[in-house]
Formats: C-alpha cells, structure tokens, sequence
C-alpha cells in the first residue's frame, strides 16, 4: 500500500506542476495582453495630446514663443505616440529600464510629472457626474423662474429687491 501511495503522491504532485506551469503560462499572456492594450491606450492619448496642441498652435492668431513651444510639444507628443507604436511592452520596459540607469535624476522627476498627469487625467476622467450637476443644482448660478440667474439678480441687486431697469424685484406682482 505504500508504493502506491507514493505513485499516487507523485502523480499527484506532476499533475499540479503541470497546472501551475499553465496558470503561470495564462497569467503572463494576459499580463502581456494587457500591457499592449496599455501601451496602445497611452499612444492615442498622446497622439490625441499631439493633435490638440498642434490645432492650438494653428489656431493661434499671434506668432511667438507660446505658439512655437506648443508646435514643438505636438512634434514631441507625436514622436513619442509612434515610439510607443514601434515597441513592444518588453522592449519599452527594457528601455526605461536603460534610461533610468543612464540618468536617474532625470528619470525621477519624469516620472513624478508622468504621475501628476495621470493622476489629473484619471481624476479628470472618473469624476462622477452626478457629483457634478448635485453640485451645480446647489450653486449660486441656479436659474429662477423669470429665466435670469440668481447669480446675475445678486450682482445687479434685484434678488434683494432692489429694481434694476428691464427687471422685477422678486415678490413684485405681475
């Protein structure tokens, strides 16, 4: 009875070596997925960055230092957007890896500028918008019912029942 129990141990064993192995397998192709999805995601938001700041700068009426800088970023944005397109999450880990090395310093502070701006954006993009028109409905700004605001009846002094030319005082009939 103990031969067997040993075959059955080790087959056991074999077969849950084989498991892991897959569970590893699966686990790193859909890491590798993901990273590509990623990447992809982060070359269209700076492809989409290069476009917009190249629009500002055509856009601009006045030629000067601003206009040239904000050309100059959506060249950059641009570059960048078809680096990312050109490599594989690896390779762009491996060169990461080999500019951090080279210049540490540099590394650093782009990196805390690289984790300002997502973390902007992402805030920027998960605001809850529900949160937002809650927050407009309680503003000053609100309309009344005489189609002006609230905001504009303050200023001109009408909300306190002060007439001004064109507009009622609240509570006035008519």
């Amino acid at each position: 009875m103990t031969a067997t129990t040993k075959e059955q141990a080790t087959q056991v064993a074999g077969e849950a070596k084989k498991q892991i192995e897959m569970l590893a397998g699966q686990a790193q192709s859909e890491l590798s997925a993901q990273a590509q999805a990623q990447q992809v995601k982060v070359a269209n938001g700076l492809r989409s960055l290069g476009e917009q700041l190249s629009a500002m700068a055509r856009g601009s009426d006045q030629p000067g230092t601003v206009t040239e800088l904000t050309a100059q970023a959506a060249d950059r944005a641009h570059d960048v957007a078809g680096w990312f397109e050109d490599r594989d999450p690896q390779g762009v880990l491996d060169e990461v890896r080999s500019f951090a090395r080279r210049k540490p310093g540099t590394f650093l502070v782009a990196a805390l500028g690289a984790g300002i701006l997502a973390g902007r954006f992402t805030r920027g993009i998960t605001a809850d918008p529900a949160k937002s028109s809650a927050s407009a409905e309680n503003s000053p700004i609100e309309a009344e019912p005489g189609g002006t605001s609230r905001q504009s009846q303050l200023v001109s002094g009408a909300y306190h029942g002060v007439p001004v030319s064109g507009s009622r005082a609240p509570g006035a009939g008519g």
